[in-house]
């Protein structure tokens, strides 16, 4: 013990001596004129005086709250002096910021991170910002901007781009994968981009997290998105997108997520997920799906959570939990699914909630779901089961169950089950 108590203390001094350096090292730059000149412009936008900034707080903006500087000879600076700091992040999220940003924060021309999320800035973004040769994460997200966004996008290091939770309108501005062909991270949730979604995503071949969710996006699935190979998120819920569901979604083989709900698609779910061997969550809930549950998908050992509730598919669910060893969470409630009640679930050893409410079974709850174990959630209001004292019955085997809703319960309370 005393070894091990000697080596952390040696990690823990050693942590230490190098933050001190690197705070030693920023309080001794000198921040570059045109970089301050940029930051007192965009404090001077700001409807209220910005804590730790301005004269008041040092003459060094290199020294102010939320400012990162590295040495200009470090970064190939002509000047070649060790003491001249340029601006290389600015993290300035959460501080209750309103109003607009100048066109001269494209002073910053060695700026790679900018942070300013969650305040209150409004306005149209300048161009001068989206043409950073240096900049590789730009956060927005969480502020109040509108219209659309500059047609002229030069970011050629741009790793993060989130404009999230804004009110930024158009079209969707697929023209930055041009230049951005690095991009991970391209979130563009919850503003009111409209038309369908034009061909250019397909240039982003290195994108992982990909999220258009909740705008008012048309048409299809724009086919290049498929072409995405290292897409490990999508999400596309809450739009208008409609018409059948692309076989291309099967070429998307690193998803771990896939969120498709909220939106108009009709007809039968493809059957191509065989190769999504890492798909963990599939939500398709509130859609116009019609047919039955593909087999691919009724046979994926990865999935965890599967929602296609409130759509129309029909005829028996057939699942194979032979093969879906790690689901955890079913819901196909709100369908028209008839045939006999599901009696398989039990042998899925992970399953713990099963949402399966109105629809049309035509056997009651089976015997075997007294060896259902796992099972936590069960709803199956509505789904003409009858016989509800001989449910109870089966159900009081089930040890962790704690949500029981049954025929004519329509509370969402927890219903109390008689423990043998």
């Amino acid at each position: 013990m005393g070894v091990r108590y000697t080596l952390w203390v040696a990690v823990a001094v050693s942590w230490l001596c190098i933050q001190a350096q690197v705070l030693h090292s920023q309080k001794s730059l000198v921040c570059n004129s045109s970089d301050s000149e940029a930051l007192q412009d965009l404090m001077s936008n700001f409807a209220s005086a910005l804590q730790g900034w301005g004269p008041n707080a040092s003459d060094n903006c290199c020294n102010w709250v939320g400012v990162k500087c590295e040495s200009s000879s470090s970064l190939g600076g002509s000047d070649g002096s060790s003491g001249s700091g340029r601006v290389v992040e600015l993290v300035l999220a959460s501080k209750k910021l309103a109003g607009n940003l100048p066109d001269s924060l494209g002073k910053l021309d060695q700026l790679r991170l900018l942070n300013l999320s969650h305040n209150l800035i409004e306005g149209t973004l300048p161009e001068s910002l989206l043409h950073l040769p240096k900049l590789q994460v730009l956060d927005l997200s969480y502020n109040e901007f509108s219209g659309p966004l500059p047609a002229s996008v030069d970011l050629p290091l741009l790793r993060v781009f989130n404009i999230s939770e804004n009110s930024f309108s158009g079209s969707l501005p697929v023209w930055i994968c041009t230049n951005s062909t690095g991009i991970q991270v391209l979130n563009l949730a919850v503003n009111y981009f409209s038309d369908v979604i034009k061909l250019g995503l397909g240039n982003c071949g290195s994108l992982q997290n990909l999220s258009l969710a909740t705008n008012s996006l048309t048409g299809g699935i724009s086919e290049d998105i498929f072409t995405l190979g290292q897409l490990v998120q999508l999400s596309l819920q809450e739009n208008s997108f409609s018409g059948l569901l692309g076989s291309g979604i099967g070429n998307l083989t690193a998803l771990i997520r896939l969120d498709i709900s909220t939106n108009g698609f009709s007809g039968p779910i493809p059957d191509v997920f065989q190769n999504m061997k890492k798909l963990q969550y599939f939500i398709g809930q509130t859609n116009g799906f019609t047919g039955s549950i593909p087999p691919s998908l009724s046979n994926s050992p990865s999935l965890t959570f599967l929602n296609l509730r409130n759509n129309s598919l029909t005829g028996t669910i057939v699942l194979n939990c032979s093969a879906l060893s790690s689901l955890v969470s079913l819901d196909l409630g709100s369908n028209s699914f008839n045939g006999p009640f599901p009696e398989d679930l039990p042998n899925c050893q992970k399953l713990q909630s099963v949402k399966l409410a109105r629809n049309k079974f035509t056997t009651p709850i089976p015997q075997s779901f007294k060896n259902f174990s796992s099972l936590v959630h069960l709803s199956t209001s509505n789904s003409s089961l009858s016989n509800v004292a001989s449910a109870l019955e089966i159900l009081q085997h089930c040890e962790n169950l704690t949500v029981l809703l049954l025929t004519g319960i329509t509370s969402t309370k927890n219903y109390e089950v008689k423990r043998v």
